[in-house]
């Protein structure tokens, strides 16, 4: 919003132009999330579980608790405590692999991926009022590059 106002933009194009960052920023995250649990570290560029250690509840960890069997979220809820206990010396690998097995059971994972490309084609909407323009192009492709990154 702040460089749209800069250049002089509408009142409609600043807020298009800042809804879609919001929504953007949020699928961001969502994959930044996933990424955490489900990355290749090497891509990644930073050492995964580390949202598990710091006892963070991301999108599919939420969606997870709330779907899944008594059971099943009394075994999340107990690998969660584990991975809080552990310290930066540990590595967090075979405690998310069993909370990953956990999620993809419950669909956790689609159903935050699925958030993510929905925010997307949201995000991309707000672009509409726009003209059509290599910036608009640009930031589509900027939008289509969140959900379909691997870093």
């Amino acid at each position: 919003s702040l460089g749209a106002r800069a250049v002089g933009a509408s009142p409609e194009h600043r807020t298009a132009l800042t809804l879609f960052a919001r929504d953007v920023g949020i699928a961001f995250q969502i994959q930044d999330d996933l990424l955490d649990l489900d990355g290749d570290e090497r891509l990644v560029g930073k050492t995964l579980g580390r949202d598990l250690q710091k006892g963070k509840l991301t999108l599919p960890v939420i969606h997870h608790l709330a779907t899944a069997t008594a059971p099943l979220r009394g075994r999340t809820l107990s690998l969660l405590e584990s991975a809080r206990h552990l310290d930066a010396q540990h590595e967090p690998a075979d405690l998310g692999q069993a909370l990953l097995s956990g999620l993809r059971e419950t669909d956790s994972i689609a159903y935050a991926q699925s958030a993510a490309r929905e925010l997307i084609a949201k995000a991309k909407g707000h672009l509409k009022p726009l003209p059509v323009t290599p910036a608009r192009a640009t930031l589509e492709r900027l939008a289509d590059a969140v959900t379909s990154r691997a870093y």
